[in-house]
């Protein structure tokens, strides 16, 4: 019997928001959440507006300065037909939930005629999920929306995803969806410092 609830606290570990070693518990100091090793300052729109690795070169330890992952805040961009482009002013993030094991958030702001209403969560291995709403007042022509992903130039040195073979980031890529394809997802980064987005 006993061995029996052992396997079965194994095979829940993770269902839940609770701590799993060797992972440490979620910090939230103002609009910081902390993890083992990294730390993400959100914006109002509740995007990253900074990413912080503390990981060493060497790979079993920490270090006190840290490696900044992003150039500048991860932006939503509304660029109509005819106009400049559209950045979001927010209104958050405003904690939703505060466990060992996740955070969640909401946050939302304006641009013009447009509304953003996200969603996020951070889980305790540094996992960002993001739900955006983006809603006009009115019906709209528009040139572009797009989600900018500003990697910081010294952190940028491999990219891998979306097509492209692991390597030396090149210096243009371009990407387009395709359906038929499972290439929704590309990382960029370095040895200490890097980020995985999949859409």
């Amino acid at each position: 019997l006993l061995d029996r609830m052992a396997v079965d606290h194994e095979a829940r570990i993770a269902l839940d928001d609770g701590l799993v070693k060797p992972f440490t518990a979620l910090t939230v100091a103002g609009d910081t959440i902390g993890c083992l090793g990294r730390e993400v300052k959100l914006s109002g729109e509740g995007f990253p507006a900074g990413i912080r690795s503390f990981f060493s070169p060497e790979v079993t330890g920490l270090r006190s300065t840290a490696t900044e992952v992003l150039a500048s805040p991860i932006a939503f961009v509304v660029e109509p037909a005819a106009g400049s482009a559209l950045r979001f002013k927010g209104t958050g993030p405003r904690i939703l939930k505060r466990a060992e094991g996740a955070v969640a958030w909401e946050s939302g702001g304006r641009a013009g005629d447009w509304t953003l209403s996200l969603k996020a969560r951070m889980e305790l291995d540094g996992f960002l999920d993001f739900e955006a709403v983006l809603s006009p007042a009115a019906a709209a022509d528009v040139k572009d929306i797009r989600l900018e992903i500003p990697v910081s130039l010294g952190v940028a040195k491999y990219m891998m995803g979306m097509g492209a073979k692991g390597g030396l980031r090149p210096d243009a890529f371009e990407w387009r969806w395709d359906e038929t394809r499972n290439q929704d997802s590309i990382w960029v980064g370095d040895v200490q410092a890097g980020l995985q987005v999949a859409f």
